[in-house]
């Protein structure tokens, strides 16, 4: 084997490594999902394997203060119970994307995470499921293994705020030149 074909074999095996391990900030869990009558519970899910050495990273930027709620890697979840009312998401990677999301409590909404390739590492979009694809989102869900935030995910994300708040300024001032129909929605009866 010559130095060439060893370099790519030890750099396939890393990222192999960290795609088959969780976001190192996060820990995994095998609570199970359930509906809090005072708040929305919504679940950001990644089913697809596309793009897999690269987490997304979801927060709540509905209000100045960001919130982080979470890293998500392939075949992965995380789950947020958030406060009724309307919502601005936000999923990061080289790009940021938004959807709006209009939240019931007491109810569990379904938030899918897309992977598509980017110029230097992976792109991701949020898709609201809707109503009427409850049973597919369920289905996905079930085979993601779920994450939960710990102390060491604030720590990430006091470390990488500046990044994640000029992605955030970027990309929402272009999504918002969309027009409205193009933006994605989540809305109050999509949550079962």
């Amino acid at each position: 084997m010559n130095r060439k074909t060893l370099s790519i074999s030890i750099l396939f095996c890393a990222l192999f490594a960290v795609a088959c391990g969780g976001p190192s900030h996060m820990a995994e869990s095998t609570t199970a999902i359930t509906a809090a009558a005072d708040k929305a519970t919504v679940v950001f899910y990644r089913p697809s394997s596309f793009g897999g050495a690269i987490t997304s990273a979801v927060f709540d930027v509905t209000t100045p203060e960001t919130q982080f709620l979470g890293s998500v890697k392939m075949k992965g979840k995380v789950v947020a119970q958030l406060p009724a009312g309307e919502h601005v998401f936000m999923v990061l990677g080289e790009n940021a994307d938004f959807s709006y999301a209009t939240l019931e409590a007491g109810k569990i909404y379904y938030m899918r995470i897309q992977v598509r390739m980017g110029v230097m590492k992976a792109r991701f979009s949020l898709n609201p499921m809707a109503k009427s694809m409850l049973a597919e989102a369920k289905a996905d869900v079930a085979d993601c293994t779920r994450y939960d935030k710990t102390a060491e995910s604030d720590v990430w994300f006091q470390e990488h705020r500046a990044d994640v708040d000029d992605k955030k300024t970027r990309y929402y001032a272009k999504w918002m030149e969309k027009p409205e129909s193009e933006r994605p929605r989540l809305l109050a009866t999509d949550g079962e």
